[in-house]
């Protein structure tokens, strides 16, 4: 039986819907703070909001069921704004091995789902499958963001400066067009050459030939990362 189901169960749904909505609202401000004054303490409010925005959906995803234009109830992903922000924040960061962050980004997904299904097993949802595809990108993006962003913002050691030679660049467009601009880079310190993809001013910089600065930490979990200076 769902929260809405229950005795109490407008009370109940009211706060839900505060606390998820809620959440989700607020999250913005603290995302901006995080690129506006980073601060470890910042980057810890947003994983915990996530965190707690999830345990919220989990307690009733049924109350966050909306009606979409086509006349069906769906599920609202604004819900999962914090994680989403997370997963924006941490998006730069890339790891020297990828062996830990992608086990750790699977087991998370699978928690999730089992999660989900466990709730599915009590409530009654318009659309339960697209519930377990939220579980399961929410898993996956909470526990591979939370390792970047903790890996990074708490590494004990300030991160090596260093500069990489720009290879090539080239423009991909998104199915909507979207225009991202990439730098192929080669090998700095004891990183292999990657693809970045980068902003139009970083992309307009940086022609084939030039060097790009780059950071490289030890992590505070001991992953090794990189990531492009000042993001």
């Amino acid at each position: 039986m769902s929260v809405s189901e229950s005795g109490d169960g407008l009370s109940d749904v009211t706060v839900l819907l505060w606390t998820g909505y809620g959440l989700a609202a607020l999250s913005v401000a603290v995302f901006l703070a995080c690129i506006v004054l980073p601060s470890p303490l910042w980057t810890l409010v947003l994983l915990a909001m996530a965190v707690v925005s999830l345990v919220v959906v989990f307690r009733a995803p049924d109350v966050f069921e909306t009606w979409g234009r086509d006349g069906r109830r769906g599920f609202n992903l604004l819900v999962g704004a914090p994680t989403l922000l997370l997963c924006a924040l941490a998006v730069h960061v890339q790891f020297e091995d990828y062996t830990v962050p992608i086990a750790v980004t699977l087991v998370g997904a699978m928690v999730l789902v089992v999660a989900g299904m466990v709730v599915l097993s009590r409530v009654v949802m318009d659309s339960p499958l697209f519930f377990l595809m939220f579980a399961f990108v929410m898993g996956a993006g909470l526990s591979s963001s939370a390792l970047a962003v903790v890996d990074v913002m708490y590494d004990p050691m300030p991160p090596a400066t260093l500069w990489a030679p720009v290879l090539d660049r080239y423009v991909t467009h998104s199915a909507r067009g979207v225009r991202n601009g990439h730098l192929r880079i080669g090998p700095f310190g004891g990183q292999r050459g990657t693809d970045l993809t980068v902003t139009d001013d970083l992309y307009a910089a940086h022609p084939p030939g030039s060097v790009i600065c780059m950071l490289e930490g030890h992590g505070g979990v001991g992953l090794r990362w990189t990531a492009l200076c000042g993001r």
